[in-house]
């Protein structure tokens, strides 16, 4: 047998050889583990660099009603793990929804939430968006477009429920103005057409509507005109959320706080105090904290293609709340829990089957 030779090379090139040698595996090491490394490294950074989805929710002014569907917004997002965020015009007019939609969809959002100020004039800017995104109208209607469904309250139930509370201020009959921030809002027209079907066939006459285009200085003002040209009228009734305040400022400013009786819509600060002086005899609220929470988790189910129950007629209502000097308590309990991110919203159902309605 013949046996290998030892090797007659220096010492020191053998260990320059052994280094080469581990220096090579070493990077041969390195490098199927950086391939294999780098392939789960870029699954992983695939992963996280994954777009969150993006969602805007657009009110039609900048009312402390807005800060509480905006809580919504924000839980919404949290529990959904996605972005969703609230954007207020500093008008209240479709043109400055306009330009923070176009503003919006070029950044690239997934989806749209919108209470629309003229439905009847934005209908071709609905459509447009509706054509690119999924698109909900919330607290305010547009029948006429293609949005996917509102999120609400059903605003001409509401009125009812003031035209019932109206009914209790004023058994025997009497007069009652209304003040809105404006007439051609879905949810305005709904919620005056509530009270004048309540109050068909009553001795309640409704001597006008003022309208205040969101304007809280007008929205008193308007009042204080109406107190100064009817004495004795019988009701105040304030259909949107900082009319109520505004109205009772102006019966302070008048010397008949508690004397002349105020009815009216929402749940803003000011109008709960005034429930407990004893100022507003009642309010109908809406939850507008849901609203904010349901119309981000509709939107993220649309985007991504999950079913959703959103009924036959496309109206996913959220109901309204009577508010008294009895009942106001509770509900700023509620409501505080709710802008503190504390709220536990039970997930919306599924439906039964592929296709399933409400």
């Amino acid at each position: 047998m013949i046996r290998p030779q030892p090797s007659h090379r220096p010492v020191w090139l053998n260990l320059s050889l052994l280094a080469v040698i581990c220096s090579a595996l070493t990077l041969a090491s390195c490098g199927k583990s950086s391939s294999g490394g780098g392939t789960a490294s870029a699954a992983n950074a695939g992963a996280s660099s994954k777009a969150t989805q993006t969602y805007v929710f657009v009110s039609n002014n900048t009312a402390q009603y807005w800060k509480v569907a905006e809580a919504g917004v924000e839980q919404a997002g949290r529990d959904l793990r996605v972005n969703a965020s609230v954007q207020m015009p500093a008008n209240a007019n479709s043109v400055d929804q306009k330009n923070i939609i176009q503003a919006q969809i070029a950044r690239g959002i997934n989806g749209i939430a919108i209470s629309p100020n003229d439905p009847a004039n934005q209908t071709d800017l609905l459509n447009s968006v509706a054509s690119q995104m999924p698109l909900v109208t919330v607290d305010s209607d547009a029948p006429q477009s293609n949005r996917a469904c509102y999120v609400g309250t059903d605003n001409h139930e509401l009125g009812m429920k003031v035209g019932k509370l109206i009914e209790q201020v004023l058994p025997n009959g009497g007069t009652i103005m209304m003040f809105i921030g404006r007439t051609d809002a879905q949810n305005a027209h709904d919620r005056i057409q509530g009270i004048k079907d309540e109050l068909k066939g009553s001795k309640i006459q409704i001597l006008g509507i003022k309208t205040d285009e969101a304007d809280q200085a007008k929205a008193k003002s308007n009042a204080q005109d109406t107190i100064a040209r009817y004495p004795n009228i019988g009701c105040l009734v304030g259909l949107y959320s900082y009319d109520g305040p505004a109205i009772v400022s102006a019966v302070q400013s008048a010397g008949k706080a508690g004397k002349l009786p105020i009815v009216c819509t929402d749940a803003a600060q000011g109008t709960l105090d005034a429930i407990k002086q004893g100022y507003i005899k009642a309010t109908v609220a809406q939850q507008p904290f849901m609203m904010g929470y349901r119309s981000i988790e509709i939107l993220n189910r649309l985007a991504n293609k999950e079913p959703v129950n959103i009924p036959a007629d496309k109206q996913f209502k959220i109901p309204s709340i009577v508010i008294t000097k009895d009942t106001v308590g509770k509900f700023e309990a509620t409501r505080k829990q709710r802008m503190a991110g504390q709220a536990l919203v039970k997930p919306l159902g599924r439906p039964a089957a592929a296709g399933g309605g409400a």
